[in-house]
């Protein structure tokens, strides 16, 4: 998410995240909530468990494309490959 890593989060909510897990599992964003949400449904498609912290739930709203139309109908538009 925006400012997760170095910053640690505009309410601090990811502190130490960083110095436990390392840049390679704790990754700053683009400052688009529609970007960020992309980059997680693309980790989670490469089979990885990406977790996407919006900053408040009123900003998640901007991703909800990605969120229905990315992750959950690419499987099926696809053909399950």
């Amino acid at each position: 998410g925006e400012e997760v890593a170095e910053y640690q989060g505009a309410y601090k909510i990811t502190q130490g995240l960083l110095q436990e897990f390392g840049p390679r599992r704790v990754v700053d964003t683009p400052i688009t909530e529609h970007g960020f949400a992309g980059v997680g449904v693309g980790a989670a498609m490469a089979g990885l468990k990406p977790i996407v912290e919006f900053m408040t739930f009123n900003f998640a709203m901007q991703a909800i494309d990605q969120i229905i139309n990315s992750a959950a109908k690419t499987l099926y538009m696809s053909g399950g490959q």
